[in-house]
């Protein structure tokens, strides 16, 4: 991995078109994302559906792992209008909602009222596990400590979306009575790590990534502060 240059969102802006996969292996099919623009100007990139599917059993795994099994209800509280806008648009994403047991909320705006609606869909669906938008949760989480409202209790709540601070964890943990679990990842390369609940740090999913952090000149360091630099061993697009 050191032989190979880090790609940079400048060389994918200048270079897209010429790094996208000519021929593709058998049973996999492409398709453009593109990051969500919060250090700039978005980006585009090609993924294809075996990257997209190993994101989605790392989930179910980090799911079961906190004692969920497929088919339990979940919920995912999420703020971005377009990631809600694909989780919620189409006969085939209703679809999967329903094998999943899945129910979708908005907490792009949370007003009072909706903070109130959000708990009461969580309290009549008893989720066993919540995915959440960190700011949206840790908001959620401080209206119901400081209104003294019972909240359904579930195995745990993931949280993603942007930078999890203790103050976040603590607020969420005593709101929900339950572990909050830091899951960092990104639309360029998917679940790449998951807070141990039995101790500190994270678990790299290093069936799908590798991950490294670099110095200045982009070469491995270990014990230091520096860079950090991903791979994706799945994502042949």
């Amino acid at each position: 991995f050191s032989k190979i240059p880090v790609l940079s969102k400048d060389i994918l802006r200048e270079e897209g078109p010429r790094l996208k996969s000519r021929v593709l292996p058998p049973g996999r099919t492409e398709f453009l994302n593109r990051t969500g623009g919060s250090t700039g100007q978005p980006c585009e990139y090609w993924q294809d559906s075996v990257y997209d599917a190993g994101n989605m059993a790392d989930k179910l795994f980090h799911f079961e792992q906190l004692g969920k099994t497929f088919g339990e209800p979940e919920m995912k509280i999420w703020g971005s209008d377009r990631d809600l806008m694909r989780d919620t648009s189409g006969l085939l994403v209703k679809v999967r909602n329903f094998v999943y047991n899945r129910r979708v909320e908005n907490c792009a705006m949370l007003s009072d009222e909706r903070i109130e609606e959000i708990v009461d869909s969580i309290n009549r669906f008893r989720p066993r596990v919540i995915w959440g938008y960190i700011d949206g949760m840790f908001t959620i989480s401080e209206y119901v400590l400081k209104r003294g409202l019972q909240v359904h209790e579930p195995a745990a709540v993931f949280c993603g979306g942007g930078t999890f601070f203790p103050i976040m964890q603590e607020a969420i943990e005593k709101a929900f009575r339950c572990p909050a679990i830091n899951y960092y990842g990104s639309r360029e390369m998917g679940a790449v790590a998951c807070r141990c609940v039995s101790g500190d740090g994270m678990h790299i999913t290093s069936h799908t990534h590798v991950g490294e952090v670099g110095d200045e000149h982009d070469g491995p360091i270990f014990d230091q502060d520096g860079e950090l630099v991903l791979t994706s061993l799945t994502n042949y697009a």
